[in-house]
């Protein structure tokens, strides 16, 4: 026969019995292993996201409680801690020294809440005007403070942080003036304390000299050593008087100028 077809035949039948057991055994199996799976899945999700809500809280509590600490402490002290130095060094600063003229008496007469006010408020203008010009807060003492400056513009810009304390003062119309010292030299930056409490600050006879100078300055009035004279010169400032002091504790005179603002209004 010439030519020749080729035909195939396809047919279908159910599965049998043995068939249908096999798929319904896969699906318990799947059932059985995938649903603990799932439950798995779903609780370590749900511990994992508790967790993580716990550190964050726990992380802002940190960081809530880290800013209002940097509030007690000065910017030295709290770089020494970032960068873990605990080594003293010395350095170049010039020293700004203040402290409410005749705070005493005024405490004597003034209710408590009316002498931390003023203490309050004194430090608020002096800190505005400090910070602004790159100095840094050293510490609190009564009704005064200590602050320094580094850097080749030190003495520039602790004579301008003197100048705007003392304007912002007498704008305030306090029942106290201030008074303020300036000195530069060489001090010692180092971390001093016990393992209770510690603290970064600054040492050294150029501190020492600094608040002689302060208490030997009147009301609205700024009594500097002769590292500023030139500096000064650049000021509008009145020059009260000009020469040597002998300041208690201090071996040798010290030669001042005492300046003081145009215009300014004289508080005792």
């Amino acid at each position: 026969m010439t030519g020749s077809m080729s035909v195939y035949i396809a047919t279908s039948e159910k599965a049998s019995a043995r068939e249908k057991l096999l798929d319904n055994d896969t699906i318990i199996w799947i059932v059985i292993l995938g649903v603990p799976l799932i439950g798995a899945l779903c609780l370590s999700t749900y511990f994992v996201s508790r967790a993580q809500n716990e550190i964050d809280t726990r992380t802002n509590a940190l960081n809530e409680a880290r800013k209002s600490l940097a509030h007690f402490v000065s910017d030295s002290t709290e770089k020494r801690v970032s960068s873990g130095r605990s080594s003293a060094e010395r350095l170049a600063a010039s020293i700004l020294v203040l402290d409410i003229r005749d705070f005493s008496s005024f405490v004597e007469q003034a209710s408590a809440e009316e002498a931390a006010a003023l203490v309050s408020e004194v430090a608020s203008h002096s800190f505005a005007a400090i910070l602004e010009h790159g100095g840094d807060i050293d510490r609190l003492v009564g009704d005064g403070l200590v602050a320094w400056f580094e850097g080749s513009e030190r003495k520039t810009n602790a004579l301008r942080a003197s100048e705007a304390i003392l304007t912002s003062v007498s704008r305030a119309n306090l029942p106290r003036g201030i008074g303020i010292g300036l000195h530069d030299g060489t001090v010692i930056e180092a971390v001093i304390g016990t393992e209770i409490r510690k603290d970064a600050t600054i040492l050294g006879s150029p501190v020492n000299v600094t608040a002689r100078l302060c208490a030997a300055a009147l009301p609205g009035e700024i009594v500097a050593s002769s590292e500023f004279f030139e500096v000064a010169a650049g000021h509008e400032f009145n020059v009260s008087a000009r020469g040597s002091l002998l300041l208690k504790g201090i071996a040798n005179p010290i030669e001042t100028i005492r300046l003081s603002l145009m215009n300014r209004r004289v508080l005792v």
